[in-house]
C-alpha cells in the first residue's frame, strides 16, 4: 500500500487494508477544513510588503553608497583599503548575527524577547550611524587609523541591527 504524506511516498509492504490514515479533504468535517484553510494573500498585502522592503533597502543602501564616496573622497582612504574594510565588516556582521540570534533565543528579559534588545541598542544605532560619517581628518592624520575608526562605527551600526 502507498501512503501519501506531504511530498513523500511511503511504501508499506504487508498492509492489506484499504483505509488511508490521511483522508482526503472532502472526507473531513467542515469545521476541520475551515481550521486548515490558509489566509489569503491579497494584492494590498503584497504591495505593502514590497514597499516596506524597498524602503528598508533604501534606508541601508543609500548611506552605504554615500559612505564609500565619503571614505574615498573626503577621508582619503584608498578604494582597495575601503573595500577590504567593508568586506571584513560584513564578515563580522555575519558572525554577530548568528551569535545574536542564539543569545536572543536564550535570554528572556522584562519587556519581552525583542523589545528589550531594541530599546538597548537604539543608542548604539544612532551613535554608530552618526559617528561613521564624522570627518576625522583634522584629528587623525593616518588613513589606516581613519579607516579603522569608520569601520568600528560601521560595525556598531550594522551589528546592532541584528
Amino acid at each position: 500500500m502507498y501512503i501519501w504524506h506531504n511530498l513523500f511516498i511511503i511504501y508499506r509492504p504487508g498492509v492489506l487494508c484499504n483505509a488511508d490514515p490521511f483522508p482526503p479533504e472532502k472526507n473531513r468535517k467542515r469545521s476541520e477544513r475551515k481550521e486548515m484553510e490558509k489566509p489569503k494573500v491579497t494584492e494590498s498585502l503584497i504591495t505593502n510588503y514590497a514597499l516596506g522592503q524597498a524602503m528598508n533597502t533604501m534606508a541601508f543602501t543609500v548611506p552605504t553608497l554615500f559612505l564609500t564616496v565619503f571614505m574615498t573622497d573626503y577621508l582619503g582612504i584608498s578604494p582597495v583599503a575601503m573595500a577590504n574594510g567593508m568586506f571584513i565588516a560584513r564578515l563580522v556582521d555575519f558572525v554577530v548575527s548568528i551569535v545574536a540570534g542564539m543569545i536572543i533565543e536564550k535570554v528572556h528579559m522584562k519587556h519581552g524577547k525583542y523589545l528589550s534588545w531594541i530599546r538597548l541598542l537604539t543608542a548604539t544605532l544612532f551613535f554608530g550611524n552618526i559617528v561613521q560619517m564624522l570627518d576625522t581628518t583634522p584629528f587623525v592624520k593616518n588613513a589606516t587609523a581613519r579607516l579603522v575608526i569608520v569601520m568600528i562605527f560601521y560595525m556598531m551600526f550594522h551589528c546592532s541591527m541584528n
